[in-house]
Protein backbone atom coordinates (compact mmCIF):
# COMPACT_ATOMS: atom_id res chain seq x y z
CA UNK A 1 0.00 0.00 0.00
CA UNK A 2 1.49 3.59 -0.95
CA UNK A 3 0.62 7.20 1.13
CA UNK A 4 -1.38 8.15 -1.38
CA UNK A 5 -3.78 5.71 -1.01
CA UNK A 6 -4.10 6.49 2.64
CA UNK A 7 -7.81 8.91 2.58
CA UNK A 8 -9.85 10.38 5.44
CA UNK A 9 -13.65 10.36 5.09
CA UNK A 10 -15.40 13.49 5.65
CA UNK A 11 -17.87 11.55 8.07
CA UNK A 12 -14.76 11.20 10.92
CA UNK A 13 -15.24 15.59 11.52
CA UNK A 14 -19.08 15.91 12.48
CA UNK A 15 -19.62 19.68 13.37
CA UNK A 16 -17.43 20.84 10.50
CA UNK A 17 -18.42 22.61 7.57
CA UNK A 18 -17.48 20.64 3.92
CA UNK A 19 -15.15 23.43 3.02
CA UNK A 20 -13.36 22.80 6.92
CA UNK A 21 -13.44 19.16 6.76
CA UNK A 22 -11.57 18.63 3.44
CA UNK A 23 -9.08 21.59 4.57
CA UNK A 24 -8.55 19.52 7.81
CA UNK A 25 -7.96 15.88 5.64
CA UNK A 26 -4.87 18.12 4.09
CA UNK A 27 -3.47 19.91 7.20
CA UNK A 28 -3.64 16.51 8.48
CA UNK A 29 -1.41 14.76 5.56
CA UNK A 30 -3.55 12.63 3.87
CA UNK A 31 -3.22 12.62 0.05
CA UNK A 32 -6.39 11.24 -0.88
CA UNK A 33 -10.12 12.15 0.49
CA UNK A 34 -13.92 10.89 0.78
CA UNK A 35 -16.48 13.00 1.11
CA UNK A 36 -20.18 12.21 2.09
CA UNK A 37 -23.15 13.41 -0.92
CA UNK A 38 -25.26 13.90 1.96
CA UNK A 39 -26.42 16.65 4.02
CA UNK A 40 -27.67 16.35 7.79
CA UNK A 41 -26.56 12.81 8.55
CA UNK A 42 -25.47 12.30 11.91
CA UNK A 43 -23.67 10.47 14.20
CA UNK A 44 -23.61 10.69 18.07
CA UNK A 45 -21.05 13.22 17.61
CA UNK A 46 -23.08 15.71 15.99
CA UNK A 47 -23.93 17.17 11.62
CA UNK A 48 -21.79 15.26 9.11
CA UNK A 49 -20.03 16.98 6.47
CA UNK A 50 -21.50 16.87 3.00
CA UNK A 51 -23.23 17.75 0.35
CA UNK A 52 -26.68 17.05 -1.99
CA UNK A 53 -25.89 17.47 -5.54
CA UNK A 54 -29.16 17.30 -6.52
CA UNK A 55 -30.02 20.77 -4.90
CA UNK A 56 -26.91 22.35 -6.40
CA UNK A 57 -26.78 25.02 -8.64
CA UNK A 58 -24.02 25.83 -10.53
CA UNK A 59 -21.95 28.06 -8.12
CA UNK A 60 -22.29 25.11 -5.32
CA UNK A 61 -21.46 22.38 -7.75
CA UNK A 62 -18.06 24.33 -8.31
CA UNK A 63 -17.47 24.57 -4.10
CA UNK A 64 -17.63 21.17 -3.83
CA UNK A 65 -15.47 20.46 -6.47
CA UNK A 66 -13.12 23.04 -5.36
CA UNK A 67 -13.14 21.50 -1.58
CA UNK A 68 -11.62 18.49 -3.40
CA UNK A 69 -9.44 19.31 -5.81
CA UNK A 70 -5.85 18.22 -5.29
CA UNK A 71 -6.70 15.46 -3.63
CA UNK A 72 -4.95 11.97 -5.10
CA UNK A 73 -8.04 9.95 -4.95
CA UNK A 74 -11.49 11.26 -4.01
CA UNK A 75 -14.36 9.01 -2.99
CA UNK A 76 -17.96 9.56 -2.92
CA UNK A 77 -20.28 7.86 0.11
CA UNK A 78 -24.42 8.24 -1.27
CA UNK A 79 -27.26 8.84 0.66
CA UNK A 80 -28.00 6.16 3.11
CA UNK A 81 -29.80 8.03 5.51
CA UNK A 82 -33.99 6.46 5.23
CA UNK A 83 -33.14 4.95 2.24
CA UNK A 84 -34.05 1.32 1.24
CA UNK A 85 -33.43 0.17 -2.14
CA UNK A 86 -34.77 -3.08 -1.40
CA UNK A 87 -37.66 -2.06 0.29
CA UNK A 88 -40.92 -3.31 -0.26
CA UNK A 89 -42.77 -0.40 -1.02
CA UNK A 90 -42.77 0.36 -4.59
CA UNK A 91 -42.37 4.11 -3.50
CA UNK A 92 -39.86 3.92 -1.38
CA UNK A 93 -38.12 1.90 -3.87
CA UNK A 94 -38.35 4.60 -6.42
CA UNK A 95 -37.08 7.30 -4.38
CA UNK A 96 -33.98 6.00 -2.77
CA UNK A 97 -33.09 5.30 -6.51
CA UNK A 98 -33.75 8.35 -7.37
CA UNK A 99 -31.41 9.88 -4.86
CA UNK A 100 -28.95 7.57 -5.21
CA UNK A 101 -28.71 8.02 -8.82
CA UNK A 102 -28.34 11.53 -8.50
CA UNK A 103 -25.40 11.13 -6.11
CA UNK A 104 -23.40 9.50 -9.05
CA UNK A 105 -23.82 12.07 -11.04
CA UNK A 106 -21.71 13.99 -9.38
CA UNK A 107 -18.77 11.52 -9.58
CA UNK A 108 -17.37 12.70 -13.12
CA UNK A 109 -18.01 16.58 -12.40
CA UNK A 110 -15.71 16.03 -8.83
CA UNK A 111 -13.50 13.29 -10.76
CA UNK A 112 -14.17 10.66 -8.18
CA UNK A 113 -12.91 6.73 -8.48
CA UNK A 114 -16.08 5.10 -6.88
CA UNK A 115 -19.28 6.14 -5.30
CA UNK A 116 -20.33 3.22 -2.51
CA UNK A 117 -23.86 2.97 -1.58
CA UNK A 118 -25.49 0.34 0.99
CA UNK A 119 -27.61 -2.26 -0.30
CA UNK A 120 -29.49 -4.39 2.39
CA UNK A 121 -32.61 -6.08 3.27
CA UNK A 122 -35.11 -3.90 4.63
CA UNK A 123 -35.78 -4.37 8.74
CA UNK A 124 -37.18 -8.02 10.12
CA UNK A 125 -36.39 -9.39 6.31
CA UNK A 126 -33.87 -11.54 5.15
CA UNK A 127 -31.40 -11.85 2.22
CA UNK A 128 -32.67 -14.84 0.73
CA UNK A 129 -36.74 -13.35 0.91
CA UNK A 130 -35.36 -10.13 -0.38
CA UNK A 131 -32.98 -11.41 -2.96
CA UNK A 132 -34.94 -10.64 -6.23
CA UNK A 133 -35.54 -6.84 -4.65
CA UNK A 134 -31.60 -6.89 -3.89
CA UNK A 135 -30.75 -7.71 -7.59
CA UNK A 136 -33.09 -5.48 -9.02
CA UNK A 137 -32.16 -2.52 -6.86
CA UNK A 138 -27.76 -3.04 -7.56
CA UNK A 139 -28.70 -4.10 -11.11
CA UNK A 140 -30.39 -0.39 -11.74
CA UNK A 141 -27.72 1.53 -9.86
CA UNK A 142 -25.32 0.26 -11.82
CA UNK A 143 -27.88 0.79 -15.33
CA UNK A 144 -27.72 4.46 -14.41
CA UNK A 145 -24.05 4.89 -12.99
CA UNK A 146 -23.06 3.41 -16.85
CA UNK A 147 -24.25 6.32 -18.67
CA UNK A 148 -21.94 8.91 -16.70
CA UNK A 149 -19.14 6.22 -16.99
CA UNK A 150 -19.04 6.15 -13.29
CA UNK A 151 -17.83 3.26 -10.88
CA UNK A 152 -20.23 2.18 -7.85
CA UNK A 153 -19.52 -0.31 -5.14
CA UNK A 154 -21.80 -2.00 -2.46
CA UNK A 155 -21.04 -1.71 0.69
CA UNK A 156 -20.40 -4.61 2.93
CA UNK A 157 -23.17 -5.13 5.40
CA UNK A 158 -23.45 -6.98 9.24
CA UNK A 159 -26.63 -8.05 7.30
CA UNK A 160 -25.06 -10.01 4.12
CA UNK A 161 -22.02 -11.76 4.14
CA UNK A 162 -19.31 -11.55 2.36
CA UNK A 163 -20.29 -15.13 0.24
CA UNK A 164 -23.63 -13.58 -0.77
CA UNK A 165 -22.48 -10.39 -1.37
CA UNK A 166 -20.04 -11.93 -3.98
CA UNK A 167 -23.15 -14.49 -5.50
CA UNK A 168 -24.96 -11.48 -5.94
CA UNK A 169 -22.37 -9.15 -7.28
CA UNK A 170 -22.01 -12.17 -9.42
CA UNK A 171 -25.46 -12.83 -10.29
CA UNK A 172 -26.18 -8.97 -11.53
CA UNK A 173 -23.04 -9.56 -13.30
CA UNK A 174 -22.04 -5.11 -14.04
CA UNK A 175 -18.86 -4.56 -15.16
CA UNK A 176 -19.13 -0.92 -13.56
CA UNK A 177 -20.61 -2.51 -10.02
CA UNK A 178 -18.11 -3.41 -7.48
CA UNK A 179 -17.75 -3.81 -3.32
CA UNK A 180 -16.70 -1.62 -0.87
CA UNK A 181 -14.80 -3.39 2.26
CA UNK A 182 -15.84 -2.21 5.36
CA UNK A 183 -14.27 -4.06 7.89
CA UNK A 184 -16.36 -2.93 10.77
CA UNK A 185 -19.47 -4.22 9.22
CA UNK A 186 -17.44 -7.78 8.14
CA UNK A 187 -16.45 -7.80 12.18
CA UNK A 188 -20.22 -7.31 13.32
CA UNK A 189 -21.15 -9.47 10.73
CA UNK A 190 -18.66 -12.28 11.77
CA UNK A 191 -18.81 -12.15 15.57
CA UNK A 192 -22.88 -11.33 15.65
CA UNK A 193 -23.76 -11.44 19.50
CA UNK A 194 -20.48 -13.37 20.85
CA UNK A 195 -18.47 -12.61 23.28
CA UNK A 196 -14.58 -11.67 22.16
CA UNK A 197 -12.44 -14.20 23.01
CA UNK A 198 -9.37 -14.82 21.38
CA UNK A 199 -11.07 -17.39 18.88
CA UNK A 200 -13.83 -14.88 18.16
CA UNK A 201 -11.29 -12.22 17.90
CA UNK A 202 -9.05 -14.27 15.46
CA UNK A 203 -12.08 -15.45 13.41
CA UNK A 204 -12.97 -11.37 12.60
CA UNK A 205 -9.45 -10.72 11.35
CA UNK A 206 -10.03 -14.08 9.30
CA UNK A 207 -12.85 -13.34 7.88
CA UNK A 208 -11.79 -9.71 7.02
CA UNK A 209 -8.50 -11.23 5.49
CA UNK A 210 -10.46 -13.61 3.26
CA UNK A 211 -12.98 -11.27 2.11
CA UNK A 212 -10.47 -9.26 0.25
CA UNK A 213 -9.46 -12.63 -1.63
CA UNK A 214 -13.20 -13.31 -2.04
CA UNK A 215 -13.87 -10.36 -3.53
CA UNK A 216 -11.29 -10.10 -5.43
CA UNK A 217 -10.86 -7.55 -8.49
CA UNK A 218 -15.00 -6.59 -7.29
CA UNK A 219 -12.97 -4.72 -4.27
CA UNK A 220 -13.11 -0.92 -5.56
CA UNK A 221 -13.35 0.58 -2.16
CA UNK A 222 -11.67 0.36 1.45
CA UNK A 223 -13.42 1.48 4.89
CA UNK A 224 -11.06 1.01 7.49
CA UNK A 225 -10.86 1.81 11.37
CA UNK A 226 -10.76 -0.60 14.36
CA UNK A 227 -13.08 -2.18 16.17
CA UNK A 228 -13.48 -2.32 19.97
CA UNK A 229 -14.05 -6.04 21.21
CA UNK A 230 -16.62 -4.49 24.08
CA UNK A 231 -20.10 -4.83 21.69
CA UNK A 232 -18.06 -4.62 18.68
CA UNK A 233 -17.88 -1.19 18.75
CA UNK A 234 -16.67 0.01 15.00
CA UNK A 235 -15.55 2.94 13.43
CA UNK A 236 -12.55 4.01 16.65
CA UNK A 237 -9.08 4.50 16.12
CA UNK A 238 -6.38 2.58 13.92
CA UNK A 239 -4.94 0.77 16.60
CA UNK A 240 -6.71 0.71 19.47
CA UNK A 241 -8.89 -2.41 19.20
CA UNK A 242 -8.50 -5.75 17.91
CA UNK A 243 -7.86 -5.56 14.71
CA UNK A 244 -4.71 -7.12 12.40
CA UNK A 245 -4.14 -4.16 10.72
CA UNK A 246 -0.63 -6.00 9.21
CA UNK A 247 -2.65 -8.83 7.90
CA UNK A 248 -5.30 -6.90 6.65
CA UNK A 249 -2.70 -4.20 4.59
CA UNK A 250 -1.04 -7.66 3.44
CA UNK A 251 -4.05 -9.46 2.05
CA UNK A 252 -4.88 -6.14 0.26
CA UNK A 253 -1.62 -5.61 -1.27
CA UNK A 254 -1.59 -9.37 -2.05
CA UNK A 255 -4.45 -8.64 -3.68
CA UNK A 256 -3.48 -5.92 -6.14
CA UNK A 257 -5.36 -3.76 -4.48
CA UNK A 258 -4.48 0.13 -5.76
CA UNK A 259 -7.59 2.10 -4.59
CA UNK A 260 -8.27 4.44 -1.61
CA UNK A 261 -7.93 3.16 1.72
CA UNK A 262 -10.34 5.59 4.07
CA UNK A 263 -10.06 6.10 7.18
CA UNK A 264 -13.62 6.30 8.81
CA UNK A 265 -14.02 7.29 12.37
CA UNK A 266 -16.48 8.49 15.11
CA UNK A 267 -14.04 9.63 17.93
CA UNK A 268 -14.62 12.88 20.07
CA UNK A 269 -10.93 13.61 19.70
CA UNK A 270 -11.77 13.75 15.81
CA UNK A 271 -8.29 15.46 14.31
CA UNK A 272 -6.09 13.45 16.66
CA UNK A 273 -7.83 10.43 16.23
CA UNK A 274 -7.37 10.62 12.29
CA UNK A 275 -3.72 11.90 12.71
CA UNK A 276 -2.75 8.61 14.99
CA UNK A 277 -4.57 6.62 12.42
CA UNK A 278 -2.74 8.13 9.37
CA UNK A 279 0.27 7.67 11.81
CA UNK A 280 -0.11 3.98 12.29
CA UNK A 281 -1.73 2.97 8.81
CA UNK A 282 1.84 4.46 7.51
CA UNK A 283 3.53 1.85 9.24
CA UNK A 284 2.50 -0.54 6.69
CA UNK A 285 3.02 1.13 3.42
CA UNK A 286 5.26 1.14 0.74
CA UNK A 287 6.18 4.18 -0.62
Amino acid sequence: MKKTQISASTSSLAGYSLKDATETIRRLGFASAGVLGQVDSRNALGVLPGYAWHYLEANGMNAVRDTVSGFEIVTIHAPYEDLQLASYSPDIRSLSQIIIQKSTEAAPYLHAANVTFHLEPPRYFDVASTWDLLMAAGREVARYAKIFAVRVAVETSPLVSTDLLVRLLDEIDAPNLGATLDVGAVARCTAAERSATPEVIEQVNQAIVASVAQLGERLRHVHLHDVMPEGWCDHRAIGTGILDFARIVSALDAAGYSGAVEIELEEEEREEALWNSRLALEHYTTG
